[in-house]
């Protein structure tokens, strides 16, 4: 049997730049995903082979500086404005420590656009570009901020350019489209949402501005077409509704006119009211704490990518300890944990994850290769059998199940 490495040998957390202020990689929301997911299924992998071998607006004040995050209470009880404190404050450690890292930059910008700090944020992620030039996050993020601001041409030169880079990236056709739609150009507009689309079918935004663009070409048959997917994929939105009242009544459909209407007038005195109340608690506590939580992750992946493990665990535990639900931190942790050996630790994760989302057949997967690795066969044996029974198509989790049988 071929033997493997250790895991920390296959998998160095190591910088990717000479210096070690310097790293040119992406960490945003949607990079802090991906990258928990991949570390994640990297650990896993390595164990098969070892078998086989919309948030409320809050101030706009940032708040005053607050004690560096290793001296934080890590009580979830504290108040909002202290949980807001210590996110800026864990933004402004890492940058004291990586002061050019674009990664720890844009943690920063991302960090002052969740609280609506527009001006902030944009001064970051423009100063991220100045060291990493074709950095997709930052651009996402100025891109943003410009359709926020109403200025459609700067957000469609930025999505033109994230466009020009990877055409395939997701909301970059879409969100070039809305622009030229917002620009008043609804012919140019058609064909980036029909690629968004394709990329993403099952997202209703696209199709709904796909709806508006052809009423705008007075194309009532066509503009239908795509209210109604838009519609049947989120039958709530009631500007959809309307789109789809506009597009029946030109196409003389009195009656499905009026049915939405109806519904559309339904649907926004809920909205109405649901937004009332929001405004009266300015501050959404477990938005706070999401927050919180996405920021120590991203700073966790930072450290760890330079060789900090110590601090990055000890960001990603606050993290689990503030949001049971958090999944990326969990993830990083376990591979961490997977990492240095430490595998009874990596099985305590999966067991809160396999409790927390009992229906996701990779978690039992995971659970089972940690137990087989420990010689646990029958502990291994029943959470692959639980694996394959959610996920029976999937062809590593019935390897898994298979190699743990015959070792037995």
């Amino acid at each position: 049997m071929k033997k493997l490495k250790e895991p920390w040998q296959c998998r160095p957390a190591k910088p990717l730049a000479s210096s070690k202020h310097v790293r040119l990689g992406r960490i945003g929301k949607a990079s802090i995903v991906l990258l928990g997911v991949l570390a994640f299924v990297v650990a896993g992998g390595l164990l098969v082979l070892a078998l086989h071998t919309g948030t409320p607006p809050p101030p706009r004040q940032e708040p005053k500086p607050s004690p560096r995050p290793d001296t934080q209470n890590t009580d979830v009880s504290a108040t909002v404005k202290e949980l807001e404190a210590e996110t800026f404050a864990v933004a402004r450690s890492l940058l004291e420590t990586f002061p050019i890292n674009p990664d720890a930059i844009n943690l920063m910008a991302n960090a002052h656009n969740q609280y609506d700090q527009t001006k902030e944020a944009a001064k970051w992620w423009r100063e991220s570009l100045e060291w990493a030039p074709g950095r997709v996050n930052a651009r996402r993020g100025l891109a943003m901020i410009a359709m926020k601001e109403g200025d459609y041409l700067k957000a469609a030169e930025m999505w033109g350019l994230i466009r020009q880079g990877n055409a395939r990236i997701p909301d970059a056709n879409g969100r070039y489209g809305e622009a030229l739609l917002e620009m008043g150009k609804p012919a140019e507009a058609i064909e980036p949402l029909e690629r968004e689309v394709r990329i993403s079918p099952r997202n209703a935004e696209y199709h709904f501005l796909l709806g508006r663009a052809h009423l705008q070409l007075n194309q009532y048959a066509k503009a239908a077409k795509y209210y109604e997917k838009a519609h049947e994929i989120q039958p709530r939105d009631s500007k959809t509704c309307y789109g789809l009242s506009v597009a029946y009544a030109r196409s003389e459909q009195a009656d499905k006119a009026g049915r939405m209407l109806e519904k559309f007038k339904s649907l926004r005195a809920e909205e109405d009211a649901s937004l009332s109340q929001r405004r009266k608690t300015s501050f959404n506590r477990d938005w706070t704490i999401q927050t919180l939580a996405r920021t120590l992750t991203g700073a966790g992946i930072v450290y760890d990518r330079n060789r900090e493990s110590k601090k990055a665990e000890k960001l990603w535990r606050r993290a689990s300890r503030l949001n049971p639900k958090a999944r990326i931190c969990r993830h990083e942790l376990a591979s961490l944990y997977v990492r240095q050996g430490r595998t009874n630790e990596a099985i305590e994760i999966c067991l809160h994850l396999q409790k927390t989302y009992p229906n996701v057949a990779d978690y039992h997967m995971r659970a089972g290769l940690l137990y087989a690795r420990l010689k646990q066969w029958d502990l291994a044996e029943t959470a692959l059998k639980k694996a394959v029974e959610l996920d029976p198509n999937n062809m590593q989790i019935k390897e898994a199940y298979k190699r743990v049988q015959e070792r037995q």
